[in-house]
């Protein structure tokens, strides 16, 4: 478990891609598997790393009732990479329109490849909000960045 940005950085960069997948569909298996659970209502969200996680959950995976990205930094561009996103819709895309991270145009080329390939979606780009804008601590009252907190 990280606790700062630093930890968070080396997980992402040292767990090989294989093992997040792995360990990802492994949860979702397993949480569909609960007697408590609807399968036919999980659905799955992440922030940052773990939104562009979300958003390839969505495309290889169809039983998900609905795909949440929270500022995922690589959003797709190419339909052959949309995979099952069509059946896990609808999907929910929250972005900063003063991310450094992930330029408005790759969130607008995300937007026109799902309006083109008719996946239910709502995107919304919060103008003068940068990454991780809805952490209390990344921005005062009044919208102003504020040091993130670790």
């Amino acid at each position: 478990m990280a606790r700062t940005a630093d930890e968070a950085a080396k997980l992402v960069q040292g767990t090989p891609p294989k093992q997040v997948v792995g360990d990802l569909d492994a949860a979702l298996a397993y949480l569909q598997k609960r007697p408590e659970v609807d399968p036919k209502r999980v659905a799955v969200f992440g922030f940052c790393f773990g939104g562009t996680q979300s958003m390839y959950m969505g495309a290889r995976d169809p039983s998900l009732a609905a795909v949440i990205i929270f500022y995922g930094p690589r959003p797709i561009t190419d339909a052959a990479q949309l995979g099952t996103m069509r059946e896990a819709a609808p999907l929910l895309g929250v972005y900063g329109a003063e991310d450094p991270n992930i330029p408005v145009d790759k969130v607008k080329a995300f937007k026109q490849l799902l309006t083109s390939t008719g996946i239910q979606y709502t995107i919304t780009v919060f103008p003068g909000m940068g990454h991780a804008f809805v952490n209390a601590g990344n921005y005062n009252r009044g919208g102003e960045p504020q040091k993130p907190r670790e």
